[in-house]
């Protein structure tokens, strides 16, 4: 079975009608973690741009009891960024999100 732009629409919710956007798009993957997910990306964790989406499970699967609201944020942007990477845009091979 193949995803299709329309499925990711409808499970994301986001618009396909309309005109398009191109462009690329250079970064530092490992700081956006950082600021996005506060963790630490190691270095076998990243490959080019992509992350281990175990890594990212077994770092952001649960947040500390004490966990402040930033840090549940945190927490939770990872658990949608790997839900939605196992699902939508891994790499079947090895386990990562593109």
């Amino acid at each position: 079975m193949t995803i299709t732009l329309q499925d990711v629409a409808i499970i994301l919710g986001l618009l396909i009608d309309g005109r398009i956007v191109t462009g690329t798009c250079v970064l530092d993957v490992a700081k956006l973690c950082g600021e996005l997910l506060g963790v630490t990306l190691p270095a076998d964790a990243l490959r080019g741009s992509s992350i281990s989406i175990r890594w990212l499970c077994d770092q952001l699967s649960t947040p500390a009891p004490n966990a402040d609201e930033v840090a549940l944020e945190q927490s939770a942007r990872g658990f949608i960024l790997a839900l939605m990477g196992s699902f939508l845009f891994a790499d079947k091979k090895e386990c990562m999100l593109i």
